[in-house]
């Protein structure tokens, strides 16, 4: 029997770990996945770039720290890394008043990550929902009754704290 095969190759499908992600947080954190990272060629630090006209954010790769360079720090295991860029609010007032996610995370042709604030989307997930609304809620005021005295009303003492002594001889 003669059989005509034709070899099939892989699709190139990219999992949640092997694209590039970002987020921001209230405080100013830039949270860049491990992804990402290398995308950044591993530089410790970078440079902070922002264009008002299209709201993007830029992080340019640099290898030594010098004057307007932002630190890269580690965080957690997965080789995620965390700028903080709480200056952006006070300079050119970019106010994220949740976590956010950075849609289309890539690199231009200069080398910089792209970060577009305009199609950024709310950063929860179903097992962080309460996380995301607790630090909306305004706490409440118990007005609690005061609970009744019922040692006094059955020994006929005072409620003062004096309980050696009885009423009658006071």
């Amino acid at each position: 029997m003669n059989r005509k095969w034709k070899q099939i190759s892989p699709i190139e499908r990219l999992g949640r770990w092997r694209v590039p992600q970002a987020t921001m947080n209230r405080r100013g954190d830039i949270k860049l996945s491990r992804v990402a990272w290398e995308m950044l060629e591993q530089a410790r630090y970078c440079f902070v770039l922002y264009e008002s006209a299209t709201r993007t954010i830029g992080l340019r790769p640099s290898r030594a720290h010098i004057r307007d360079t932002f630190e890269l720090k580690p965080d957690g295991k997965h080789g995620a890394h965390i700028v903080n860029v709480a200056c952006l609010r006070v300079d050119h007032k970019v106010i994220a008043e949740h976590a956010i996610r950075f849609q289309d995370v890539r690199l231009d042709e200069e080398g910089t990550l792209i970060l577009e604030l305009a199609r950024a989307t709310p950063a929860y997930h179903g097992r962080r929902v309460g996380a995301f609304h607790n630090e909306r809620k305004v706490p409440q005021q118990r007005h609690r009754q005061p609970r009744p005295n019922w040692l006094a009303e059955t020994t006929g003492e005072q409620a003062d704290g004096n309980a050696s002594v009885p009423l009658a001889t006071r």
